[in-house]
């Protein structure tokens, strides 16, 4: 299984306009993104699901396994620090959330 760098962005304000997608970029190296899909979202009291379609991610195989982190509240675009300064990481530190499909 090849590594794949990416990372999900919600570019939607789900309070004001429910219809709007989240977007899926992927790197391109450094903090450089292109966009890759929209994709349809639902917020359930505190709880968000994103479903991301597979091809989106390059992903062929029926057996995969997906690394992925979750932050937000970034303040500077670059600035990997500021997760540790103004923002929440899930998991925190080096850690990261492995999904595995086998």
């Amino acid at each position: 299984m090849r590594p794949l760098a990416g990372s999900i962005t919600s570019t939607c304000s789900t309070a004001s306009n429910p219809t709007d997608k989240a977007l899926l970029e992927h790197s391109t190296g450094g903090w450089n993104f292109r966009e890759v899909a929209r994709c349809d979202y639902n917020i359930q009291r505190d709880t968000l699901v994103v479903a991301i379609p597979k091809s989106s991610l390059d992903i062929t195989d029926k057996a995969f396994k997906l690394d992925f982190k979750w932050y937000d509240n970034m303040q500077h675009d670059g600035d990997i620090m500021d997760v540790y300064n103004y923002g929440t990481a899930v998991p925190g530190g080096r850690f990261n959330f492995r999904y595995r499909v086998e």
